[in-house]
Formats: C-alpha cells, structure tokens, sequence
C-alpha cells in the first residue's frame, strides 16, 4: 500500500475522529478533574516524582505530569487540559494500528482496527473529561511497551539488559498511571506464546516483577485500594459474566440485551472462532479481550471507557474477520480494500452519531458543578487572606463530597483554606459559630448568596 493512500486514511480517520468527539476540544472542568489537581497540586514535587518511581507509595501518580505543569501555566483554562488528551487520543489511535499492523503482518486490517477504534460514543468519558487522563496514558505506556517489545522479537533480537531496562521503566509508568498494566506481563507472554517457537520469556519476566512489586503495594502498602468498597472483588463465575454482559451493552449499543448467559455464550464462539483459524493474532486478540478485562471484570460496574485498553483485541479482532470476508467475497477485485474502509466508515458514523448524545447526557450538569462554582466564587469573592475560613449554611452537594474544599482551595492556591459545611454537622451553626468564620454564605441551587465576611460585606 503506497505512501499516498496511507496518508489518506491517516486524515480520512482524523476527520472521522474529530467530526464525531471534537466537541470534547470545549469542555469545561468536571469534579473529578477538581479531585485529582487538587492532589498533585497539593504535594511537594520531590514527593510526586518518588511516588512516579516507587509503586507502592501513591494512586496513579503519572496524572501529575499532566495536572500539574498545566495548572501552573494556564490555571482553569480548561482548552490546554483537552487539546493534550486528544493529542494523547490521536497518538494512542496511531499506536493501536502500529501495533495491529505488527500483530497482523496487515497494513489493510490495522487501517480497519484503526477506523473502528477511532471513535465509540460510549467512550464519551475519553472525549469530555481530563479525568480520564489515567486511561489515556495507561494506554499509551501498555501498547508502548508492547510494540517496542513486538518489533525487538521480530527482529529476531532477545530482549538484552537496555531493552529489559527501558520495557521495565514503560511498564513502571503503566502502572502508575492506571491499574489496567498490571495485564501487561501476562500479554506479552501470550505474545511469545503464540508467534515464537523458541521462546524468550525475559520480557515477560520483567514486566511481571514491576507488577509483583504493584501489586503488593495496592494490597498492603499505604496506597492501597483493599479498604475502597468501589473496588471490592467479587470473585465468582457469576459476578464475571454478569460484569462482562453490563460491558457487552455498552459496547454494542445494545441496552439491556445482553445476559451472562449470553455474555458466555459470546466469549466461548470468539474462542472457538479464533483457535479455529488458527491465527496467532486472533488468539491473541481474544486473550487481549478476556485477560484485558480481569482488572474490572469482578468489581462494581464503571462506564465503558475502562475497557478502553482492551478496546483494541475487540477492534482488530472484528478488522480481522471483515477482511478474511471481503477477501472470500472478491479475491480479485482491486478495489476491495478501499471499498471495505469506505463501507467500514458508512456503516458506523450513522451509529456513532445516533448513539452519541445519549452517551454524553452527563456531561452538561457534571461540568456546570464546576463552572458555576467558580465563576460566582470569582465574582462576589475575588480574593480572601490565606487561612480564610469559609462556612457553607447550605449547599447541593452530598455531606460525603469534596468538591468544594478542592474547588476553592484551588481557586484561591490556598491548601490551608478551611471549608465547613452545616451539612455535615449535626446541627445548625449558631451565630457564635458563624461569627469564628472569614466568610459565611448559602450555596442552594448552585447560586451563591453571600451572608457575611469580616470584610463588612452583608
């Protein structure tokens, strides 16, 4: 395939993506982007970069590398913060057929798994929110790695002590990124598995040292997420197949079509399929898909952008199969493959456009939380001495949420500004306790009413 029509499909799969997610380029702020500034800003830089390098010591630390010179440099301008993820989207998108391509030994299947993993409107996550930030570089540091290993072992190299170093580092900051890496080891092996009769599982070993250390860390270190209910496992068939068919939905834009049963019967045919075929990508696509999924397949159900990794093994899987279709169809035809991509691209724009604003519904009130709060917080309080302590009499958040302690310290670059809330007490403050506050107000429905500050203002 020439040059040419390579970059053709390159800007053809480029307008694609953005005529369906480039919205996202305009969104504003969510809580969860409150929530993980707030951490990295707050913590020394000595103690981001230690938490980078030592796995057992915080949660998704490479987040700072992207929060933190951000907010330095261009404060709640939230266009800096959405240009970097869909940088990270484009990249990630190149990524996934670079190593597509490799797998496959077919530059006309990764063009397909590209195409199909362009855009997925139950990703609206990726699209809308900075917050998902974790999976966009988890994604870049897995499929990194798993393409600089691809290409050493196609080069009939065994991976030396540099190249083990450097795949050691990527999948160092896989981790740190997100907890979906820690699959990474057991990918590659499958790799050396399927496509290596003389075998070299260095690489592998490696990997699943780094992620041995991860581990242990998430479970007993001081990071770990063993006490968090939203992360509580549910080890059994049941909750694995039920977990798997909440995904299918989503997945396949279908609601509430998909039972476990189903969701088995589904899994077992892709199996059968793929060893069938004997094809080393396939199996491995199928593997991608199950082993890809471990990390959310036994606790509480999330949006669909946290099978966002094994997104690709679904992608180059169905790539695959259309292309072995076409080819049954019209072995000859010189315009077959173009045909396909063109066609490929007729059938999921429709479906994409029509899934898309039920996917985004979200988005609107999320971010106006943010939004709202800042803007009238700039307006009526411009600035406030450090220490301030602000006393909420009421306000529309739930008694457990920091939104507004993250928003305005924040707002204020004041970590030492103190935020009470009549809502988390158990009764209404007195005027003697109004009195010990900088500033008192009443926050009901997202309007701000200034009821005092030691300024004079009333």
């Amino acid at each position: 395939m020439s040059r040419a029509v390579l970059v053709a499909a390159a800007l053809f799969m480029g307008a694609f993506f953005f005529w369906l997610a480039g919205p996202g380029l305009g969104a504003y702020f969510f809580p969860d982007d409150m929530m993980n500034l707030y951490g990295c800003w707050s913590q020394p830089v000595s103690r981001l970069v230690a938490d980078n390098l030592l796995l057992v010591t915080a949660v998704r630390p490479l987040g700072a590398v992207f929060y933190r010179p951000l907010f330095a440099w261009f404060g709640f301008n939230p266009l800096p913060f959405r240009a970097v993820c869909f940088t990270l989207l484009l990249v990630n998108l190149y990524l996934g057929y670079a190593v597509a391509r490799r797998l496959s030994g077919s530059v006309e299947i990764a063009l397909l798994a590209a195409l199909a993993g362009a855009y997925h409107a139950s990703f609206s996550d990726l699209y809308y929110s900075s917050g998902t930030i974790y999976e966009l570089l988890c994604y870049l540091c897995y499929f990194g790695a798993l393409l600089y290993y691809v290409r050493l072992r196609q080069a009939e190299r065994v991976p030396g002590t540099a190249q083990l170093a450097v795949l050691g580092l990527v999948s160092v900051a896989a981790l740190d990124a997100k907890e979906m890496a820690v699959t990474l080891p057991l990918m590659l092996a499958a790799y050396e598995w399927l496509f290596h009769r003389e075998r070299s599982w260095r690489g592998a070993a490696v990997a699943a040292a780094v992620t041995t250390v991860f581990v242990l860390g998430r479970v007993f270190g001081p990071a770990s997420l063993a006490s968090n209910a939203a992360y509580r496992a549910e080890l059994s068939l049941h909750a694995f197949l039920d977990t798997w068919s909440h995904y299918l939905n989503m997945l396949f834009y279908v609601d509430q079509k998909f039972t476990p049963a189903m969701a088995a019967g589904l899994l077992a045919a892709l199996a059968v399929a793929a060893w069938a075929s004997r094809s080393a990508h396939l199996k491995f696509c199928w593997l991608l898909i199950v082993i890809g999924m471990l990390p959310v397949s036994f606790i509480a159900k999330r949006s669909l952008y946290v099978i966002y990794v094994p997104f690709l093994g679904w992608t180059l899987y169905a790539a695959t199969l259309l292309q072995w279709a076409s080819v049954a169809i019209a072995p000859r035809w010189r315009g077959r493959a173009a045909a396909l991509f063109l066609a490929t691209a007729a059938a999921l724009a429709p479906l994409h456009a029509w899934r898309t604003p039920y996917a985004m519904q979200w988005t609107p009130f999320a971010q106006q939380q943010v939004r709202t709060t800042l803007e009238q917080f700039s307006a009526q309080l411009p600035s406030l001495p450090r220490g301030a302590k602000i006393l909420f009499l009421d306000d529309p958040l739930p008694a457990d949420d920091w939104l507004l302690t993250f928003i305005l310290r924040l707002h204020y670059r004041d970590a030492t500004l103190e935020v009470a809330r009549a809502r988390r007490m158990d009764h209404v403050p007195t005027a003697q306790e109004q009195a010990s506050h900088d500033v008192v107000v009443r926050y009901s429905d997202w309007r701000l009413e200034l009821i005092a500050n030691r300024d004079g203002h009333r």
